[in-house]
C-alpha cells in the first residue's frame, strides 16, 4: 500500500496536530499535549491503518496514556499488532503469524474539524474580550498623556 494513502474521512495523525495548533494557535509541542489529552478522553477518535487488508482500527483510547503515545506522536506510525507485547492498542486480534508493522495513525476528520471549530470560537471570542480591554487601554493611555480627560463621578458633580 502507498505510503502516503490517506482513507477517506481521516488526517494523518501529524498533520492533524499541526493543524490543532495553528487553530489554537499554540506550539506543536502543545498540541500534541492537547490532543493526547482529547485521544485519551475519547473526544477525539484515532485510527490505524492495517497494510494486509486495508482495514482501519480505532485505538483503544487507554493507550493514549502510555509513554509510548508521545513516540506516536514524533512519528506518525504505531507498531501492529501491539508495542512489542506491552500495549494492545486496538480490539483486533491478529493470528501468531501476523509480521508487525509500523502502521500509520490518522485522525477522524470529524473529530478534528470539531475541535478546530470549537478553538477557532473561542479564539474570537477572546480577540473580541481583547480588543474590548484594549480600547479602555488607549483610553488611559490618552489620559496619562493629557489628550483626554478623566470621567467625572457622579459624587464630585
Amino acid at each position: 500500500m502507498d505510503d502516503d494513502f490517506v482513507p477517506e474521512g481521516c488526517v494523518p495523525l501529524k498533520s492533524a496536530v499541526e493543524q490543532l495548533a495553528e487553530a489554537r494557535q499554540i506550539s506543536i509541542q502543545s498540541a500534541q499535549v492537547n490532543g493526547r489529552a482529547k485521544l485519551h478522553s475519547g473526544l477525539m477518535r484515532a485510527v490505524v491503518l492495517r497494510s494486509d487488508t486495508g482495514e482501519l482500527l480505532e485505538i483503544l483510547t487507554r493507550c493514549w496514556a502510555t509513554e509510548t503515545a508521545l513516540r506516536w506522536f514524533e512519528t506518525g506510525t504505531c507498531l501492529l499488532p501491539n508495542e512489542n507485547g506491552k500495549v494492545r492498542i486496538t480490539a483486533e486480534r491478529f493470528d501468531m503469524f501476523y509480521q508487525p508493522e509500523n502502521a500509520p495513525i490518522f485522525i477522524l476528520e470529524v473529530d478534528l474539524k470539531r475541535l478546530i471549530s470549537s478553538a477557532t470560537a473561542r479564539c474570537r471570542s477572546a480577540a473580541r474580550s481583547r480588543s474590548c480591554r484594549g480600547s479602555s487601554s488607549r483610553r488611559k493611555r490618552r489620559r496619562a498623556s493629557g489628550t483626554v480627560e478623566p470621567r467625572r463621578s457622579r459624587a464630585s458633580a
